[in-house]
């Protein structure tokens, strides 16, 4: 997996540093493969930033694994919650998979470059699948909406059973009408009434006539890698367009799609 680092046993904490335990409360099926999973710190309270991620750590024949997952919850208090997508032969989330309310995970504390940029000024997410995590975790916190920001979210599913927290995003739109939450589909059905084809060919739709976004982008590494050559294209600045380029542990992790 490209997104996890292995290391050799005893090395671990020589590494990361703090390892913390947390206990599954509750999960609930977002799809048949995804589930939405709230877990709670055994001790203390987990201080992060919207958009971080903290590691899971598991065990391979190699030793310890240490897997990045997007916080999908807002901070506050020793909570917090992650979308993960099922993949058959997936060390870590055939793992999760097998967690029931009450057992324990470790985790290495929150970590990531992708965080809210202040003041919030005229937003874009850009998102695809379990990826739209982080992107979850910063419209459910309220310093979101403090200037009242102008803010979109793009996203990129297969299906009509994949959009994840659906009724959440629309429930937003309707408290907060400068949100727009804009759905497309790769694969919809004949009924879908919706935008269809790949996310990242709705952005010159989406952007208008204006250039002064700040755009985050969340999802695999070829949809980063077009929406960022269209974005320039559209005349966006660089320096306002952001992705997850993660520092030790978890070198080369863009995008952070919580799979695997």
């Amino acid at each position: 997996m490209t997104n996890s680092l292995v290391y050799p046993r005893g090395a671990l904490f020589e590494q990361v540093g703090m390892v913390l335990r947390a206990r599954l409360c509750r999960y609930r099926h977002l799809a048949p493969q995804v589930r939405h999973f709230e877990f709670e710190l055994v001790e203390g309270t987990l201080d992060f930033q919207p958009g971080q991620h903290v590691g899971v750590v598991g065990e391979s024949e190699n030793g310890l694994v240490v897997r990045p997952y997007s916080i999908a919850s807002p901070p506050g208090g020793s909570r917090f919650e992650l979308c993960v997508r099922k993949v058959p032969g997936g060390l870590f989330s055939e793992q999760l998979f097998l967690l029931e309310p009450g057992h324990e995970i470790l985790i290495t504390p929150p970590r990531g470059s992708l965080q809210l940029r202040f003041p919030v000024r005229r937003v874009l997410f850009i998102a695809t699948g379990t990826a739209v995590a982080p992107f979850r975790s910063m419209l459910l916190a309220p310093e979101m909406w403090q200037l009242e920001p102008e803010v979109t979210l793009l996203f990129g599913a297969r299906a009509e059973n994949e959009l994840f927290y659906k009724d959440e995003f629309e429930k937003l739109a309707s408290e907060h009408p400068q949100f727009r939450y804009v759905p497309v589909l790769s694969r919809p059905s004949a009924s879908w009434p919706g935008r269809r084809g790949w996310v990242q060919d709705h952005i010159a739709e989406v952007l208008g006539q204006q250039t002064d976004w700040d755009v985050y982008l969340c999802g695999w590494p070829e949809m980063i890698r077009q929406a960022r050559e269209k974005l320039r294209q559209l005349g966006i600045r660089e320096e306002r367009v952001y992705d997850e380029n993660t520092a030790v542990p978890y070198r080369g992790a863009t995008g952070l799609p919580n799979d695997g």
